[in-house]
């Protein structure tokens, strides 16, 4: 970037090369954010220019991919310089390493930032010094170090006029808590965090290997889903419980950034239900109990509903809107009921395990008389306007339709005398 920490890891680097006979190379992306951006980058280039060391520039509306991504500024910024990294580290073979100069502050700001933010071991564990094909080399050293290291060698950087700017929570933490905590706590505060850090990632690494050998006995993992074996989960530790559930998700989208302690918490109350229990998670995935599994999988089109009902059983099917299923002898003596929203079926017609769904090709009504009507012409019938058509919601037995919900119920599943089991479907909504 030009600041005081690359600068410092780029002569660290520099001479750590010619030691060892590797070859260093230097990666610059202009954000296009702020007014410096240009006089920056053009510092950089100069430097290694002057040093004989190659010199990469990317330039990124970091503003209109935020926009576009519907991100922060921050995250698209950190997104586009790593993909810049990542994309010069491979033309320079496997063994190559992406080194990044995040120093002993940022871990101890991070590890504050996720504190108060809520997190886990895994926010609480900072910036590690080693990812994948990322090194952090000046992560035991304090910014207060590097710039002095940087004076007394005569060195020069730019300085980020935005970073003494308190808008963002980070910099309140960098400019405010820390000299706060520094100057009336502890002057150590920042090593002291830092240091507890590194002891979350020790303990991270141990629950996360833990995990991963339980796994083999706990875990099924298929194409868009994966399967945990109740009676093997519930012999882990609640620690090892949670890893598991983690790396589940890890398994089916590529970010948990959206994913919380409380859906942890959803999803482990699962384990603890009966069978036919559903949850709806971000990123298009549910969760339901399945007899000895809990079963996380993925939508096959996030924007369309399509869940799998189990008798008895409660499913959230939108957030806060709710459907129940319940089975009962058609011995007792209730009335119908007449409501929009509370049908009953005959059970024993049901041929599958229905599907709360949108509309598909092929989709019929039994009306009147045992005939078919297919969905497209009930809807025209009723005037439903083509942009609701697909987001109406359908009880489905294949392609047979039990209940256009809110509307209309097949007439080859209706109650009559010979009905032996009823299934009673409810629509509720409950507020928060």
């Amino acid at each position: 970037s030009g600041g005081a920490d690359s600068v410092c890891l780029f002569y660290i680097l520099k001479e750590y090369c010619k030691k060892k006979n590797a070859e260093l190379v230097v990666v610059h992306l202009n954000h296009g954010i702020r007014e410096d951006a240009v006089a920056d980058a053009a510092f950089v280039q100069k430097l290694c220019a002057e040093n004989n060391i190659k010199f990469y520039l990317f330039k990124e509306d970091i503003r209109a991919l935020a926009e576009e991504k519907s991100i922060g500024l921050e995250e698209a910024g950190r997104n586009a310089r790593y993909a810049a990294f990542e994309k010069i580290r491979t033309q320079y073979g496997k063994k190559s390493k992406i080194a990044v100069a995040h120093n002993q502050n940022d871990c101890a700001e991070t590890t504050l930032f996720h504190l108060i933010r809520g997190s886990g071991i895994a926010g609480l564990s900072g910036i590690m010094p080693v990812r994948g094909h990322i090194i952090r080399p000046l992560l035991c050293v304090e910014r207060r170090e590097i710039e002095e290291y940087l004076t007394q060698n005569e060195k020069t950087w730019c300085i980020d006029s935005t970073n003494a700017e308190n808008t963002y929570t980070r910099n309140k933490i960098r400019n405010i808590v820390f000299p706060y905590l520094e100057k009336e706590i502890s002057s150590q505060a920042i090593r002291h965090v830092s240091a507890a850090a590194q002891e979350a990632a020790l303990i991270r690494s141990f629950v996360e290997e833990t995990a991963s050998t339980a796994e083999k006995t706990v875990l099924e993992r298929e194409q868009d889903c994966v399967k945990i074996r109740i009676s093997a989960f519930k012999k882990e530790n609640i620690v090892i419980q949670k890893q598991i559930i983690l790396n589940a998700l890890s398994y089916l989208v590529s970010s948990r950034k959206d994913m919380g302690a409380v859906h942890i918490r959803y999803i482990l109350s699962l384990f603890e239900k009966d069978s036919g229990k559903q949850i709806r998670l971000p990123y298009g995935l549910f969760a339901m109990r399945e007899f000895d599994f809990v079963v996380i999988t993925k939508s096959k089109e996030s924007n369309k509903t399509e869940i799998r009902v189990y008798v008895p059983g409660k499913i959230e099917y939108e957030s806060g809107k709710f459907m129940e299923f319940t089975l009962f002898s058609a011995n007792i003596n209730r009335k119908i009921p007449q409501k929009t929203y509370t049908k009953w079926f005959d059970y024993d017609k049901i041929s599958n395990c229905p599907i709360l769904r949108n509309r598909e090709s092929g989709d019929y009504l039994t009306i009147k008389d045992g005939k078919h009507k297919t969905i497209k012409e009930y809807f025209i019938d009723e005037k439903i306007p083509r942009t609701e058509r697909e987001n109406k919601l359908l009880l489905a037995d294949g392609s047979h339709i039990i209940w256009v919900v809110g509307m209309r119920i097949s007439e080859a599943y209706k109650v009559t005398e010979n009905t032996k089991n009823i299934l009673q479907v409810t629509v509720s909504v409950e507020s928060e």
